[in-house]
């Protein structure tokens, strides 16, 4: 057991400005200093995700930073055990001789694992905190061993080895800092943490009301891979449902990841505002809690009903099931039920009321 008058310090693996929230979240809970921190993913950080981090990760002040790429080229393999490497090298050369624990932000990184593997970082130095919804895509049951998405998970691990990268399992006996409901999720020998966003939550309710504005959150749906097209009137819809249902002034909340030309087409109708945080904080910078939230689907949703609980209204519009990709509509449909299921109490869904076309 680590003496209690010297606490690990904290290294963290994220990606995005949520899990770099939940990192800021874990480190206050527990009055552990972060020391570390490794923003890292398969490709080169857009300005405003990176803008959004840093803004997030000033809130605890760690003594290094390192931004790093994991590149991932079918036509160039090597290069990705090299970057894999390098990441490694240049965490382990900021090391100290203080005790760490580990903080990973994106569960399904196979890279992340594998630099912890490198590290050889035992499981129970290991902390996972949330990555938004992604949440939801994780199953860590026994009954799956041998199942379809094991054999996939096998033939995953095999392609890594051929880029020269070992060791992406994540391991046994994980713990989870999480505000998701996993516990049909986890392994047997897991633990989850309940991450109920005491401390941000205490200075957010000392804020007084925005009761004149709708804040719609934008979804990068195209982006992601949900639709192919039709990404501005799926939100200029939204708007209009948000607009004629609260009857009040509509902010539309971009998300980091949507492109300029969409944002463009929205401004002629609304107000259309890029964050500089994570919208889980912005109300410091507003200097007022919203009462109204509306959107499709969000990470945001979860969050905001253990930040504001009650003290928010937030609706959940369902998108219509023909306009999105068939390889995502398992994932959207559980995403829908779980907010019936987990945080009916909460959050809304309410059935889009425009037919769209087959």
């Amino acid at each position: 057991m680590l003496d209690a008058a010297d606490p690990p310090k904290l290294i963290a693996l994220v990606g995005s400005p949520l899990q770099a929230l939940n990192l800021v979240e874990y480190s206050e809970r527990f009055s552990r200093e972060v020391d570390i921190v490794v923003v890292a993913g398969l490709s080169m950080l857009a300005p405003a995700s990176r803008a959004q981090i840093e803004a997030t990760l000033s809130l605890v002040s760690p003594r290094k930073i390192i931004f790093h790429e994991w590149r991932l080229r079918a036509r160039r393999p090597r290069g990705a055990r090299r970057d894999h490497a390098s990441g490694v090298a240049i965490l382990k050369a900021n090391l100290t001789d203080r005790p760490y624990q580990f903080i990973i932000g994106e569960y399904r990184s196979a890279f992340c694992w594998a630099a912890l593997h490198r590290l050889k970082v035992p499981a129970t130095s290991i902390v996972v905190v949330d990555d938004g919804t992604a949440m939801l895509r994780i199953d860590r049951r026994r009954s799956l061993r041998w199942s379809r998405r094991r054999w996939r998970e096998i033939f995953r691990g095999l392609l890594f080895l051929i880029f020269g990268v070992r060791g992406i399992a994540p391991p046994d006996a994980l713990t989870f800092f999480t505000t998701y409901a996993l516990e049909d999720r986890v392994g047997v020998g897991d633990t989850i943490v309940r991450n109920d966003y005491r401390t941000l939550r205490a200075e957010l309710h000392n804020l007084p009301p925005d009761d004149d504005s709708v804040y719609v959150i934008g979804t990068p749906h195209r982006e992601a891979g949900a639709v192919d097209e039709g990404d501005v009137e799926l939100a200029l819809e939204l708007i209009r449902f948000a607009s004629e249902s609260t009857g009040k002034e509509v902010v539309y909340m971009a998300h980091r990841r949507e492109r300029t030309e969409k944002l463009d087409a929205l401004r002629d109708e609304v107000t259309v505002i890029t964050p500089n945080v994570p919208f889980e904080i912005y109300p410091r910078v507003l200097g007022k809690r919203p009462r109204t939230v509306i959107g499709y689907y969000s990470s945001v949703f979860v969050t905001l009903t253990e930040l504001l609980g009650e003290s928010v209204e937030i609706i959940a519009l369902e998108i219509p099931r023909n306009c999105i990709n068939d390889s995502w509509l398992p994932f959207v449909d559980e995403v829908y039920r779980y907010y019936r299921n987990e945080l009916g109490a909460c959050v809304k869904v309410v059935e889009n009321p425009i037919p769209r076309p087959a």
